[in-house]
């Protein structure tokens, strides 16, 4: 009996469903590099939850390596000491407007947060600083510009699309600091402080840092931002062929790699290189969807573990713009796939240590303490395990070590042979746990309604006895979240050729 044998490769959902060159869904997986892996649900572990939806997030390191969250809602700053969040704002709080969110961004030079909402002065603290109203307003010159962008550019910290006292609001200037001196913004030769507004390339919509030179998204290309010393300070200048962004919560930077949304589709940005990472996989997938009036919802966060970045955003279903979807990209491989769940924010963070406060959360009986099987005296305790994490839609931290979530994959549509009807008998699934179960989905022509049969349990052989005859036929995989698994790589169907009709 002949076979039709389909390796899950790329997910294509911008491409044909007939004879599609890979799969057209891949929901609640983890993109491989030769298979898909189990994605799971959130689990909830800070003991508390934020009174407001998160706006901007940010995990550092304190000198001494303590992981800390900072997290700004509309009206508040918080810090997470123990899975504990803190409020840490400025006496009477802030007022983000409504298309505003926070970015933060870490200042080593002085071991310091950076936040910035627009709408109040700039905000910083000392990482782990810990006490009430421990943010207070960052800039002492005389100039206090504020500013929607902040990133740290060599030894500067800068500020872009700003509104200062004297010129008000400036969409397209950059402002930086200071050498060494986050506090000082007044323009001066002495200090090298100074700004510049940019003559062409639309609104500033983030900044990127870097050692060497610093990056500029605009709505319509990219810039470098390198210093050049005393004079000029810095040399500003665009990125040839690199397009901006109309999404600015969509940038995220990982070691030397930036991955953001354009107009056409996903996009890294490789030290100079542009690489279109989303065509005829995921662009059209994303926009037929996706409601730029919501671009501030997005949130983007990498997963270094796994070799992800990852977006959510409010999509098909999405209610009061809240994302109900995660696009993820295996950014080594340029593998995609998506999941379906309910978040307010993606990010990175680190698993906290403990401290003598918090071991009650443990256990009273410090002689017998332990943690993940380990003694007291452990570097466990210490924390430092990544986790990929979100808040959800509670505005609780959360991180994506829970349960694993029902997935489900599914061919594009197949035929054998040109012209000929096939009759489908079974389904053999290349999967190394888990209760797999497929559905075959016929038709007569590509213009019919998509309608899947009934659903066929996989048997001890690895085998779906099915029955489906049909011109065009694509398979369905299903994976339960009550089983454990860790690849599944594809399936092969049995089938038999019917008559010509």
């Amino acid at each position: 009996m002949p076979e039709v044998a389909v390796h899950f490769g790329q997910l294509h959902a911008d491409e044909p469903t007939f004879r599609n060159p890979g799969v057209i869904r891949a929901l609640n997986v983890i993109p491989r590099a030769n298979s898909f892996g189990p994605m799971r649900a959130l689990t909830t572990i800070s003991a508390n939850a934020l009174a407001d939806r998160p706006l901007g997030s940010i995990s550092a390191r304190d000198a001494a390596g303590n992981t800390f969250v900072y997290v700004g809602t509309a009206a508040v700053l918080y810090e997470n000491v123990n899975n504990t969040f803190t409020d840490e704002s400025i006496a009477g709080g802030y007022s983000t407007a409504a298309d505003d969110v926070w970015e933060f961004v870490v200042w080593n030079a002085n071991n310091r947060i950076i936040a910035t909402n627009y709408g109040n002065e700039v905000q910083s603290m000392v990482i782990g600083g810990g006490a009430a109203g421990a943010f207070a307003n960052m800039i002492t010159s005389t100039n206090t510009p504020r500013g929607k962008h902040v990133g740290i550019v060599g030894r500067f910290v800068v500020l872009g699309f700003t509104n200062d006292e004297t010129d008000g609001e400036r969409p397209s200037r950059v402002w930086w600091s200071g050498i060494n001196d986050e506090a000082d913004f007044t323009p001066s030769a002495a200090t090298q402080c100074d700004f510049e507004d940019l003559a062409s390339g639309g609104v500033v919509q983030k900044i990127v840092g870097g050692t060497e030179y610093g990056l500029i998204f605009q709505r319509d290309q990219v810039r470098t931002m390198r210093y050049v010393g005393p004079g000029n300070i810095f040399d500003v200048l665009p990125l040839n062929f690199a397009p901006g962004t109309p999404i600015p919560n969509s940038v995220i930077a990982y070691k030397g790699n930036v991955f953001y949304i354009a107009e056409d589709g996903f996009m890294a940005l490789r030290g100079t290189e542009v690489q279109h990472i989303g065509t005829s996989r995921v662009d059209r997938f994303f926009w037929d969807q996706f409601d730029i009036l919501d671009r501030r919802f997005i949130s983007a966060a990498v997963d270094p573990v796994n070799k992800l970045v990852a977006w959510a955003f409010p999509g098909a279903g999405a209610s009061s713009n809240l994302p109900n979807r995660i696009l993820m990209c295996k950014y080594d491989e340029l593998k995609w796939a998506e999941a379906q769940i309910d978040t307010s924010l993606l990010l990175a963070t680190e698993t906290q240590g403990y401290t003598l406060d918090s071991l009650d959360t443990v256990g009273t009986d410090i002689d017998n303490a332990t943690i993940f099987d380990e003694s007291l005296d452990s570097d466990k305790w210490r924390g430092g395990a990544f986790r990929f994490a979100a808040f959800n839609q509670t505005n609780s931290l959360s991180f994506f070590t829970g349960a694993t979530l029902g997935a489900t994959i599914e061919t594009g549509d197949m035929m054998p042979e040109e012209g000929r009807n096939w009759q489908i008998n079974g389904v053999r699934v290349a999967v190394d746990g888990g209760d797999a179960r497929a559905a075959v989905a016929k038709r007569a022509r590509l213009t019919d309604a998509v309608t899947y049969g009934p659903t066929s349990d996989m048997n001890v052989n690895g085998f779906c006895p099915l029955r489906s005859d049909g011109r065009y036929q694509r398979i369905r995989l299903s994976l339960s979240s009550s089983t454990s698994w860790s690849h599944v790589q594809g399936l092969s169907v049995d089938y038999v050729l019917r008559g010509l009709r």
